[in-house]
């Protein structure tokens, strides 16, 4: 009897022992899966935006979730911590300018989610503290004037450099102006809404034909307050920087891009921001690629806002825009990479 009951208890405890490791087994894994999981699902998807919900228990830290692109780990230009049950708008950089059947994979601490969408660039349009925007699809061959007139800035053409039918062409969308690197250029004028004093975003989509020494794509003059250029050069050859820089009481501010070259035959998205206290970003196609240096800014004497050119540009060929330009667009502020990445994408 004695033996049985030494086996009876035995049994009990093994039995007791087992339902105490479930117990903790099911406390932890509820710590683990439960009260702390940090499992996320996709509420909306287009384009460069993906709106993700945290239904776990636990934060998702800014850095928790990771972006995939056509299996290319992409930025997110808006990082943010989700508390449980809340949702949150995340926005990334593709990797290629235009995509079709783009594969968007979202990961996660404990899943990941995968979709298709397109991500298609879309025309500029008129945003807060927009100043100046040229789509360059309503020509006046009368007097060879791009309207702009809501802005007050209308773009005029170089009637001896352009003409009207052979340098409108096929831009990013609609028609854009292609540009002879000799001496093509649109004057805009001087209109008080293009003289800054602080902060500046110039944008544009150019195609690069011939690569030449700091061509200028936006070039304000030496009379303006803050005079400003948007270029692209270097040393020359098939790919080059871009630069965007301004002299403010005398000092030169200016940037270029890091990595990043422009090569001809292709177009590309370029931003110039300025934050009037010498910080300069350059973004090409969303990606922000920006070195600062210190160097002489050549702006040109006072003949207003060119597009295509700098002002003396009989004296300095090398200044001469070579290629195509469309879309040409100014803030009176200093843009962020999410504003710029909607410029882009709409």
């Amino acid at each position: 009897m004695k033996a049985i009951s030494t086996i009876i208890a035995t049994v009990l405890l093994v039995v007791i022992t087992i339902a105490l490791v479930s117990t903790a087994y099911l406390f932890m894994g509820g710590l683990l899966t439960g009260m702390t999981s940090k499992v996320i699902s996709l509420v909306h998807a287009k384009g460069h935006t993906v709106i993700i919900r945290n239904d776990g228990t636990g934060t998702i830290s800014s850095g928790g979730i990771k972006i995939v692109v056509n299996g290319k780990q992409v930025d997110i230009v808006n990082p943010q911590d989700i508390e449980p049950q809340d949702t949150a708008t995340l926005k990334f950089v593709p990797p290629e300018l235009e995509m079709r059947s783009a594969k968007v994979s979202i990961f996660g601490a404990s899943n990941f989610l995968s979709y298709t969408t397109d991500i298609i660039p879309h025309v500029s349009k008129v945003t807060t503290d927009t100043v100046a925007l040229w789509h360059f699809d309503s020509v006046n061959a009368t007097n060879h004037t791009l309207d702009n007139s809501q802005y007050h800035n209308d773009g005029y053409f170089n009637t001896s450099g352009i003409d009207v039918n052979s340098n409108v062409v096929s831009g990013i969308f609609g028609s854009a102006l292609e540009f002879d690197g000799i001496n093509d250029y649109v004057r805009c004028g001087n209109h008080s809404s293009l003289n800054f004093t602080g902060e500046i975003t110039v944008g544009l989509w150019p195609k690069p034909k011939i690569l030449k020494n700091w061509a200028r794509f936006v070039a304000a003059p030496t009379t303006f307050i803050m005079p400003y250029t948007l270029s692209v050069g270097g040393t020359g050859g098939t790919s080059s920087n871009v630069q965007f820089g301004y002299t403010l009481n005398g000092v030169n501010y200016r940037s270029k891009t890091v990595s990043r070259l422009l090569t001809s035959g292709e177009w590309y998205h370029v931003v110039g921001v300025g934050y009037g206290d010498g910080t300069i970003k350059i973004y090409v196609d969303g990606s922000e690629q920006s070195l600062a240096y210190v160097d002489p800014i050549n702006h040109g004497p006072g003949k207003g806002l060119l597009i295509g050119n700098r002002q003396d540009f009989q004296t300095q060929p090398d200044m001469s825009y070579n290629g195509t330009i469309d879309e040409v667009q100014i803030w009176n502020r200093a843009l962020t990479q999410e504003e710029i990445i909607d410029s882009i994408y709409g």
